[in-house]
């Protein structure tokens, strides 16, 4: 029978959760179980050696399935559009966990976008509310988390980046940009990743920690650099110059975990 203290439970196979998976699987200390939506991924991971299991929130979380049993959930799933139904759906996924696994515990991938676009730095103290659809939404499944279980650890992800993502794909060539001198909060896969595998060996007080690289390049200087790197169309930036943006400040898990998130790298 599977031990649920050393079984890690992945609620989203995306670009974070499945890369989380995998390294999770090759370091062969936890059972890592994940969920997908369709029958085609799980048929594939299940080829590569994951153990995937086939769960969609809120309607069909199966209770009874053996993906509940886990130490930690780990939710990676973010709102896709559906602003008003995705805090029910998080919170229907971190229920049904709790409901099997007394005393789990669980980590949820949130977003910096919680944080408005004030022009000033923020922490984890800040108390300002969201403005944007997907800052209100992230930000009131938190509140539903922390209502749930005292035991969840909310990390805050900048924009994520990695060899194989980068927004300057989707940027380039685009006319009539504006906010060209907004300042950017980025963060590296590789970095999260870090971060979660150490929170599963290295407890530290369960809370809110900011995950974000100490560089804010303005926004027209990345991808206009990325842009060229890459040798795609530059994407052409006009007024008005600044619309709204803040710095993310991530010191608090530095000084808890040690974990430096590093610089910007060159493309």
């Amino acid at each position: 029978m599977e031990d649920p203290s050393s079984s890690i439970a992945i609620f989203g196979a995306g670009w974070l959760g499945l890369a989380l998976a995998r390294k999770l699987q090759a370091d062969s200390v936890y059972s890592v179980k994940l969920s997908v939506t369709g029958e085609a991924k799980r048929n594939a991971l299940e080829a590569e050696g994951l153990c995937a299991f086939q769960l969609t929130a809120p309607e069909n979380l199966n209770s009874e399935s053996t993906f509940w049993q886990a130490e930690t959930l780990v939710i990676s799933m973010a709102p896709r559009g559906d602003y008003f139904a995705y805090p029910e759906r998080v919170g229907a996924v971190a229920s049904t966990f709790l409901a099997r696994s007394a005393g789990g515990q669980i980590i949820f991938t949130s977003s910096t976008s919680v944080y408005p676009d004030t022009g000033l730095a923020v922490d984890e103290t800040c108390v300002q509310e969201p403005t944007s659809h997907n800052g209100i939404s992230i930000k009131a499944t938190e509140r539903i988390l922390v209502g749930l279980s005292e035991r969840v650890y909310i990390l805050r992800l900048a924009g994520l980046i990695g060899e194989d993502r980068n927004p300057i794909f989707r940027m380039a060539g685009r006319t009539g940009l504006t906010g060209g001198a907004n300042r950017l909060n980025l963060v590296y896969r590789e970095s999260c990743l870090a971060v979660i595998c150490a929170l599963l060996v290295r407890p530290i007080p369960y809370g809110i920690y900011n995950l974000a690289i100490n560089e804010h390049p303005r926004r027209d200087d990345y991808y206009l650099a990325g842009a060229r790197a890459y040798g795609l169309e530059l994407p052409e930036f006009i007024e008005p110059e600044w619309t709204g943006d803040k710095i993310v400040l991530a010191e608090k898990i530095k000084n808890v975990l040690g974990i430096e998130f590093g610089t910007l790298r060159k493309f």
